[in-house]
């Protein structure tokens, strides 16, 4: 998601310093030599910018702007590179990308089961993987699903024969959960053979319906609706990590079509309500406390 913000310009946001982790400019700074777009269609372009501890004082011509800067200012050299006010996304699923970058990502390129039981192991043992008593391995592709027996023989066995796993698809749409876990979410062989031929295809299964631990969309709602909820310090922490990168990349603001939901919980047959609790709540609570 991420990786398709190409750094091409530079935000006002991030410039200004107010991007989570960007540089730190002086107190008065005078930003000079870009092409800088104001949005404003009476003047479109400027030649420099006053910037005093992150907050513009001026917009213009070089000669009006550096009056409002203190004597002894620094200048900043922006080297022919675009600035410009910070863009908004009107769809995109940050938090939730957020979410990868501080939980347990199998690497890409990571395409064995050995591989990927080694780093299951690494991930249970440090934590980054688990959510309460689940261990959550996310950003497999889908060559593991054509090889199910494998994850069989790997994840109901130990070290991880007692303990819930799920193995998120990078396309948010699939994954596999051993016995513990499917058991725990109610998916036994009585149950998919109860299920209609339509509701059926959304999870992997045997000529006796018994599941080989393979879901989709809404089969997958059920799996994940029987792992415990992510924490609020890791959605603060999924939330920094969001902003960090959108700011980056010069996104200062976004819309997320599914605030109302969170990682790591069902979300195809979500039926939001007044009391739902999700993405917006950890920024909330981190906005009201001070870590964002």
């Amino acid at each position: 998601m991420f990786s398709s913000l190409k750094r091409r310009s530079v935000a006002f946001g991030a410039a200004l310093g107010l991007a989570l982790g960007a540089p730190a400019l002086a107190a008065d700074t005078l930003l000079v030599n870009g092409r800088i777009f104001t949005a404003n269609p009476a003047a479109p372009n400027a030649e420099a910018v006053a910037v005093r501890d992150g907050t513009i004082l001026a917009v213009g011509s070089r000669a009006d702007v550096e009056k409002a800067l203190a004597p002894g200012y620094a200048t900043e050299d922006l080297g022919d590179k675009m600035l410009l006010p910070g863009l908004i996304d009107s769809h995109v699923h940050a938090v939730f990308a957020g979410f990868t970058l501080v939980a347990a990502e199998l690497p890409q390129g990571d395409a064995s089961v050995e591989r990927l039981a080694e780093f299951a192991t690494a991930s249970m043992k440090s934590g980054r993987g688990m959510i309460g008593d689940t261990l959550r391995i996310g950003n497999l592709t889908a060559s593991y699903w054509d090889n199910v027996a494998a994850l069989d023989k790997v994840f109901n066995a130990p070290p991880f024969a007692d303990i819930p796993v799920i193995l998120a698809g990078s396309d948010a749409h699939t994954g596999w959960a051993n016995k513990v876990l499917l058991k725990r979410a109610g998916v036994t062989r009585d149950y998919i053979a109860g299920l209609s031929e339509a509701e059926r295809k959304y999870f992997g299964h045997g000529q006796d319906f018994t599941p080989n631990g393979f879901s989709a969309d809404t089969g997958w709602d059920k799996v994940m609706g029987a792992v415990p909820p992510v924490s609020q310090q890791t959605m603060i922490e999924a939330a920094r990590s969001a902003v960090k990168v959108m700011n980056s990349n010069g996104v200062t603001a976004w819309l997320d079509p599914i605030s109302n939901g969170r990682p790591a919980a069902p979300l195809f047959d979500m039926v939001p309500t007044k009391v739902s609790i999700g993405l917006e709540w950890g920024p909330w609570i981190g906005a009201q406390k001070g870590p964002l």
